[in-house]
């Protein structure tokens, strides 16, 4: 009889679909999380992010909209239009385009054999280490690993720490216990995960000091 480590290796060495690979970063059942995003408590915009599969291939549509006014007048506009891919549990590739009230930002990030090599609008072309993740949020495995902007394509500095559970209140009034994790560094943030592990808030500080919440739709 075939032992059972045996069998995985033969299986692995066979190319078994069972054998293959790792997950993917869990994803909603209704493949999608959509926040309202709220500065000072004034609604400013939205950020969308829409997942599809098939089989190990994992896509996500991200969507950022914000605009910051004052009565009738419009004072900043930032958005943010991209799509991130994994495959069988590692992250893969990004594109995003970035308007950053007025000035354009382009990237495009791919996983090569030495790490993730990141072309970026303005600046030379680099290579990030293999592990580096970019802070598009969703996927609680960002905050445990080396960070890079998904704007810009540099790396984020900063330590990650766990807070704990809290109740975290949705738009509607409904709420659930979920952990958070702050980054401590130049980018100051805070993003919560409920027991699933899906993302359902953040809170973070605007370049003017300023504070920006989400709340889930």
């Amino acid at each position: 009889m075939i032992g059972r480590r045996a069998a995985v290796l033969a299986g692995l060495a066979a190319g078994l679909p069972w054998a293959a690979r790792a997950a993917n970063p869990p994803v909603p059942p209704n493949g999608r999380i959509a926040f309202e995003a709220f500065r000072n408590d004034s609604r400013i915009g939205t950020h969308t992010l829409s997942f599809s599969s098939n089989g190990d291939e994992l896509s996500v549509r991200i969507e950022v909209r914000f605009a910051v006014g004052f009565g009738p007048l419009t004072l900043y506009r930032y958005t943010l239009l991209g799509t991130e891919r994994w495959s069988g549990g590692r992250f893969v590739a990004l594109d995003t385009d970035t308007n950053d009230d007025g000035t354009q930002h382009k990237v495009t990030v791919r996983r090569v054999g030495s790490g993730l090599q990141v072309r970026s609008s303005g600046m030379p072309d680099s290579l990030l280490p293999a592990e580096t993740l970019p802070l598009t949020h969703w996927a609680v495995a960002a905050m445990s690993a080396p960070l890079f902007n998904p704007q810009d394509g540099v790396p984020i500095p900063g330590e990650v720490t766990k807070t704990g559970p809290e109740m975290v209140k949705f738009l509607d009034g409904s709420g659930v216990e979920a952990n958070g994790y702050r980054l401590n560094g130049k980018l100051a943030l805070q993003d919560w995960y409920d027991d699933a592990q899906h993302w359902v808030k953040l809170r973070a500080k605007a370049k003017d000091g300023s504070d920006v919440d989400y709340r889930l739709v």
